[in-house]
Protein backbone atom coordinates (compact mmCIF):
# COMPACT_ATOMS: atom_id res chain seq x y z
CA UNK A 1 0.00 0.00 0.00
CA UNK A 2 2.83 2.36 0.88
CA UNK A 3 4.46 1.64 -2.50
CA UNK A 4 1.24 2.50 -4.34
CA UNK A 5 1.00 5.76 -2.42
CA UNK A 6 4.61 6.66 -3.35
CA UNK A 7 3.95 5.84 -7.00
CA UNK A 8 0.82 8.02 -6.89
CA UNK A 9 2.74 10.95 -5.34
CA UNK A 10 5.55 10.59 -7.89
CA UNK A 11 3.04 10.57 -10.75
CA UNK A 12 1.18 13.54 -9.29
CA UNK A 13 4.35 15.60 -8.90
CA UNK A 14 5.45 14.69 -12.44
CA UNK A 15 2.04 15.77 -13.76
CA UNK A 16 2.29 19.07 -11.81
CA UNK A 17 5.72 19.77 -13.30
CA UNK A 18 4.60 18.89 -16.82
CA UNK A 19 1.44 21.01 -16.59
CA UNK A 20 2.14 24.11 -14.52
CA UNK A 21 -0.68 26.45 -13.60
CA UNK A 22 -0.37 30.12 -14.44
CA UNK A 23 -2.58 32.36 -12.34
CA UNK A 24 -3.17 36.09 -12.14
CA UNK A 25 -5.32 37.68 -9.45
CA UNK A 26 -7.29 40.90 -9.86
CA UNK A 27 -9.13 42.60 -7.01
CA UNK A 28 -11.81 45.08 -8.06
CA UNK A 29 -13.22 47.23 -5.25
CA UNK A 30 -16.13 49.53 -6.07
CA UNK A 31 -17.16 52.31 -3.66
CA UNK A 32 -19.87 54.80 -4.62
CA UNK A 33 -18.53 56.23 -7.90
CA UNK A 34 -14.92 55.05 -7.71
CA UNK A 35 -13.20 51.82 -8.64
CA UNK A 36 -9.85 50.55 -7.35
CA UNK A 37 -8.07 47.68 -9.04
CA UNK A 38 -5.04 45.73 -7.91
CA UNK A 39 -3.55 43.09 -10.19
CA UNK A 40 -1.02 40.44 -9.26
CA UNK A 41 0.83 38.74 -12.11
CA UNK A 42 3.59 36.19 -11.72
CA UNK A 43 6.84 37.90 -12.69
CA UNK A 44 8.16 34.79 -14.44
CA UNK A 45 5.00 34.48 -16.56
CA UNK A 46 5.19 38.12 -17.63
CA UNK A 47 8.92 37.84 -18.38
CA UNK A 48 8.18 34.76 -20.49
CA UNK A 49 5.50 36.72 -22.38
CA UNK A 50 7.91 39.63 -23.03
CA UNK A 51 10.68 37.31 -24.19
CA UNK A 52 8.30 35.53 -26.55
CA UNK A 53 6.79 38.76 -27.88
CA UNK A 54 10.01 40.72 -28.30
CA UNK A 55 12.26 37.75 -29.13
CA UNK A 56 14.67 38.99 -26.46
CA UNK A 57 15.93 37.67 -23.16
CA UNK A 58 15.10 39.69 -20.07
CA UNK A 59 16.98 38.82 -16.91
CA UNK A 60 13.86 38.30 -14.77
CA UNK A 61 13.32 41.34 -12.55
CA UNK A 62 16.12 43.45 -14.00
CA UNK A 63 13.84 44.79 -16.73
CA UNK A 64 11.51 46.36 -14.17
CA UNK A 65 14.02 49.00 -13.19
CA UNK A 66 13.64 51.14 -16.29
CA UNK A 67 10.79 53.40 -17.31
CA UNK A 68 10.38 51.70 -20.68
CA UNK A 69 9.55 48.39 -18.99
CA UNK A 70 7.00 50.04 -16.72
CA UNK A 71 5.43 51.60 -19.81
CA UNK A 72 5.33 48.15 -21.49
CA UNK A 73 3.64 46.58 -18.45
CA UNK A 74 1.09 49.39 -18.21
CA UNK A 75 0.26 49.30 -21.94
CA UNK A 76 -0.12 45.53 -21.79
CA UNK A 77 -2.56 45.70 -18.86
CA UNK A 78 -4.60 48.49 -20.49
CA UNK A 79 -4.91 46.41 -23.68
CA UNK A 80 -5.78 43.12 -21.96
CA UNK A 81 -8.03 44.23 -19.10
CA UNK A 82 -11.13 46.19 -20.10
CA UNK A 83 -13.81 47.30 -17.69
CA UNK A 84 -17.09 48.97 -18.61
CA UNK A 85 -19.54 50.32 -16.08
CA UNK A 86 -23.13 50.93 -17.18
CA UNK A 87 -21.98 50.16 -20.76
CA UNK A 88 -19.32 52.91 -20.66
CA UNK A 89 -15.65 51.92 -20.79
CA UNK A 90 -13.63 53.35 -17.92
CA UNK A 91 -10.15 54.81 -18.25
CA UNK A 92 -7.74 53.22 -15.81
CA UNK A 93 -5.26 55.57 -14.15
CA UNK A 94 -2.07 53.77 -13.20
CA UNK A 95 -1.15 54.42 -9.58
CA UNK A 96 1.75 52.06 -9.00
CA UNK A 97 3.75 49.15 -10.35
CA UNK A 98 5.96 47.23 -7.95
CA UNK A 99 7.77 43.93 -7.66
CA UNK A 100 7.48 41.83 -4.53
CA UNK A 101 8.21 38.13 -3.92
CA UNK A 102 8.39 37.20 -7.63
CA UNK A 103 5.12 38.96 -8.41
CA UNK A 104 4.29 42.15 -10.24
CA UNK A 105 1.64 44.28 -8.53
CA UNK A 106 -0.15 46.91 -10.57
CA UNK A 107 -2.68 49.33 -9.08
CA UNK A 108 -5.27 51.40 -10.94
CA UNK A 109 -8.13 53.70 -10.05
CA UNK A 110 -10.96 55.38 -11.89
CA UNK A 111 -14.24 57.24 -11.40
CA UNK A 112 -17.61 56.55 -12.98
CA UNK A 113 -21.11 58.02 -12.98
CA UNK A 114 -23.34 56.57 -10.27
CA UNK A 115 -25.42 54.53 -9.78
CA UNK A 116 -23.76 51.24 -10.68
CA UNK A 117 -26.13 49.06 -12.72
CA UNK A 118 -23.79 46.75 -14.67
CA UNK A 119 -20.11 45.96 -14.89
CA UNK A 120 -18.51 44.21 -17.83
CA UNK A 121 -15.04 42.73 -17.35
CA UNK A 122 -12.87 41.50 -20.20
CA UNK A 123 -9.76 39.84 -18.78
CA UNK A 124 -7.28 38.46 -21.32
CA UNK A 125 -4.19 38.85 -19.13
CA UNK A 126 -1.50 36.41 -20.32
CA UNK A 127 -4.03 34.22 -22.13
CA UNK A 128 -1.81 34.50 -25.20
CA UNK A 129 1.12 33.22 -23.12
CA UNK A 130 -0.15 29.85 -21.91
CA UNK A 131 -3.10 27.55 -22.47
CA UNK A 132 -3.05 26.88 -18.70
CA UNK A 133 -3.50 30.55 -17.76
CA UNK A 134 -6.26 31.30 -15.26
CA UNK A 135 -7.23 34.84 -14.32
CA UNK A 136 -9.10 35.09 -11.05
CA UNK A 137 -11.09 38.23 -10.25
CA UNK A 138 -12.54 39.13 -6.88
CA UNK A 139 -15.23 41.78 -7.27
CA UNK A 140 -16.35 43.70 -4.18
CA UNK A 141 -19.31 46.07 -4.16
CA UNK A 142 -21.36 46.93 -1.05
CA UNK A 143 -22.07 43.56 0.59
CA UNK A 144 -21.32 41.59 -2.58
CA UNK A 145 -18.07 39.69 -2.96
CA UNK A 146 -17.96 37.56 -6.08
CA UNK A 147 -15.18 35.43 -7.52
CA UNK A 148 -14.91 35.04 -11.30
CA UNK A 149 -12.53 32.81 -13.23
CA UNK A 150 -11.34 33.78 -16.71
CA UNK A 151 -9.42 31.53 -19.10
CA UNK A 152 -8.98 30.88 -22.82
CA UNK A 153 -12.56 29.66 -23.08
CA UNK A 154 -14.15 32.40 -20.98
CA UNK A 155 -12.61 35.87 -20.89
CA UNK A 156 -15.68 38.09 -20.58
CA UNK A 157 -18.32 38.50 -17.86
CA UNK A 158 -21.17 40.97 -17.33
CA UNK A 159 -22.76 41.36 -13.90
CA UNK A 160 -25.99 43.22 -13.23
CA UNK A 161 -26.70 44.82 -9.87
Amino acid sequence: MRLLFLIFLTGLSTFAIAHPMHISLTNIDINNSSINIQIRIDEHDFTHYLNKKNKTVYDNTAYLTNNEAIKIINEYIINKLKISINNSPIDLENLEIQLSESNIYISYASKFASPLKTIQIINKLLLDNSSNQKNLVILKFNNLEQGIEFNNDKWEETIEF
